[in-house]
């Protein structure tokens, strides 16, 4: 079994990763459980407690849409992601691209030491 990451770093990347697999595929609740843990390694785990309060909070923002559909004589809500969730999900990603790099340059180790990272360079006077 893989190592779960900490919930603080997960925190803050839920409704980016929800949104992003959705994206891709409708899925009902367990089922996107299911693909999150698998597509991650089994390190990105998330209960249903957790899941289904986000999706409905996903939903009211407009960013998802359910549907219901039956399976296995049960009626279950899938859940796939809007046109205005696409866009959020966009918007996310570049967030989380930027912030990605933010903490990539602070942890990399540099050759020259007294090199500061590409993003934190001090400007020359104009």
């Amino acid at each position: 079994m893989a190592e779960r990451f900490p919930p603080e770093l997960l925190k803050g990347t839920t409704d980016l990763v929800v949104l992003a697999v959705l994206a891709r595929e409708r899925l009902h609740g367990y089922a996107l459980i299911q693909r999150l843990r698998e597509s991650s390694g089994d390190r990105f785990r998330i209960n249903e407690g957790s899941l289904y309060p986000l999706l409905h909070r996903l939903e009211r923002a407009k960013w998802l849409r359910a549907r219901e559909q039956e399976a296995g004589g049960r009626v279950r809500k899938s859940y796939e992601t809007t046109a205005a969730g696409k866009k959020e999900l966009a918007r996310r990603t570049r967030e989380w691209e930027a912030f990605r790099d933010a903490v990539q340059d602070l942890v990399a180790p540099h050759p020259d030491s007294s090199e500061r990272p590409s993003g934190n360079r001090e400007r020359s006077p104009r």
